[in-house]
């Protein structure tokens, strides 16, 4: 299923709802989306960008059917990654749990190199060759959504603000939710982070 706005409308219908626009830089950057072999890609359109131009943009999709319902977890359980392509002082793969799915064992974080390639889903003998040992902690909380917070990224304070308004519209009213974290400073690009629910049935 390809990536929706939050309110579930199709981005090429509407391309600017797939912005959040206060967050985002006034006035807001238009949008051009395009479809490539089954990817979306929400491009900047608005003309006088440069090398040395800066804009907050932020956008936010809906992935409803990510995972295959099924009664065997795949590659020992479902996983969520964040592929680095671009460089970057800081990577980070948050993964907010609803409280619906119940308790959940701690996830495990993995490293793959990831260069032109597919994603690499743990258990893969093919995509061994490209795992990089992690050597940095997983870190688990529980938060309120408005108080979470990127340290080492100064330039978006308003985080938890946003992940809010995100919840909001998709009718989301929790006090406190689980939080697990992979944070990887300056990471190569190219760098995929995987936290795997190992023997878990979402």
């Amino acid at each position: 299923m390809k990536p929706l706005n939050l309110d579930g409308t199709d981005p090429f219908d509407s391309p600017a709802g797939v912005r959040l626009d206060e967050f985002c830089a006034a006035p807001p950057a238009q949008l051009q989306v395009q479809q490539h072999d089954g990817r979306i890609h929400s491009l900047l359109s608005t003309p006088g960008l440069g090398a040395r131009a800066e804009v907050d943009f932020v956008i936010a999709e809906l992935n409803a059917e990510e995972f295959p319902l099924s009664t065997e977890p795949l590659s020992g359980g479902p996983f969520l990654t964040n592929l680095i392509q671009s460089p970057t002082r800081l990577g980070v793969n948050d993964v907010i749990v609803h409280p619906s799915l119940g308790p959940l064992q701690r996830p495990e974080i993995h490293l793959y190199r990831n260069i032109g390639e597919t994603q690499a889903r743990h258990g893969d003998p093919a995509r061994e060759v490209d795992r990089i040992e992690s050597t940095e902690p997983l870190q688990q909380t529980s938060v309120e959504v408005a108080s979470m917070r990127l340290p080492g990224l100064p330039g978006l304070p308003r985080y938890g603000e946003l992940l809010a308004a995100v919840f909001a519209r998709l009718g989301w009213h929790f006090d406190t939710i689980p939080l697990f974290r992979a944070e990887l400073a300056y990471p190569v690009p190219g760098t995929q982070i995987t936290l795997l629910f190992r023997d878990t049935r979402f």
